[in-house]
């Protein structure tokens, strides 16, 4: 089973979640960090975190969701892309930016 890794601060700073999410099967590293990504926005909304500055070291995921460039050829990126597009919609709020891997601390809780 896939997994990610996911560091939730709530906006007052109160909170700190330290997650560790099965995502169940995935075809390949980069439907991970897609379903992963969806899956730290289900995440902050079931906490009752409606503004989210989320951030992910893949680039292409990110400048996907950024730009709004609808995904390729794959379906599991067209799926995510709209259910986070959805779920963006729920949010007061929704700030997507991308990190080099080095500095991506939820990673480490992966190890």
């Amino acid at each position: 089973m896939t997994k990610c890794g996911l560091i939730l601060k709530s906006a007052d700073r109160s909170l700190i979640y330290q997650q560790t999410i099965l995502l169940g099967k995935v075809k390949n590293a980069t439907e991970a960090e897609w379903a992963g990504l969806y899956a730290a926005i289900q995440f902050a909304i079931e906490h009752n975190e409606l503004t989210l500055e989320a951030e992910n070291d893949n680039l292409g995921v990110i400048s996907v969701l950024i730009t709004r460039n609808y995904p390729t050829k794959h379906s599991y990126a067209n799926y995510y892309y709209r259910k986070i597009m959805e779920l963006g919609g729920d949010m007061e709020w929704l700030g997507l930016r991308w990190i080099p891997r080095s500095l991506n601390v939820a990673d480490s809780l992966l190890r």
